[in-house]
């Protein structure tokens, strides 16, 4: 529903043309864009206890369900774009965090955990489980079941299920 705005902030600048009250708030897709930005950044700081990120915690945590990945396989995995996962697979080989075993010719390297990685994803999943826990613990249960069901319906039938 597009409907003008409610000037009682203020007048707007004579130039500025009339203001429209298009509220993204009105839409789901931004409310759940909203919400994920807000736990990505919880779930970072209590990440960062263990040296971590969501997005790194996320790459070792398929990394280590499924050794042997590649980069391509991680990007579909994290939801992001090959050359931003090469930056992030970069940073986690100079850290340690992973190894990237020599395949043969032409075939993609794959990606498994070091020792180090194995011990960080072990340490950082309890925090982020609990970090998660506390943050939706806003939801009722019954409500998150709901939330949750319905969210995994809706990638269904966009094509992801």
């Amino acid at each position: 529903m597009t409907r003008l705005a409610d000037t009682s902030a203020g007048p707007p600048s004579p130039d500025a043309g009339p203001r429209l009250d298009i509220g993204p708030d009105d839409h789901l897709t931004y409310v759940m864009a909203k919400a994920e930005h807000l736990l990505e950044r919880r779930l970072d700081a209590a990440l960062a206890r263990h040296g971590l990120t969501l997005r790194q915690f996320s790459a070792l945590a398929h990394i280590g369900r499924t050794p042997g990945l590649s980069g391509a396989d991680l990007a579909r995995l994290l939801l992001t774009s090959p050359q931003a996962v090469n930056t992030l697979v970069q940073r986690m080989l100079s850290a340690g965090l992973i190894q990237r075993a020599d395949g043969p010719q032409r075939q993609p390297r794959a990606l498994t955990l070091s020792e180090a990685g194995l011990t960080a994803l072990k340490a950082a999943a309890a925090t982020a489980t609990q970090t998660e826990r506390a943050a939706l613990s806003a939801i009722e249960p019954d409500d998150l079941r709901a939330v949750h069901r319905a969210l995994q319906g809706l990638t269904a039938a966009l094509g992801d299920g």
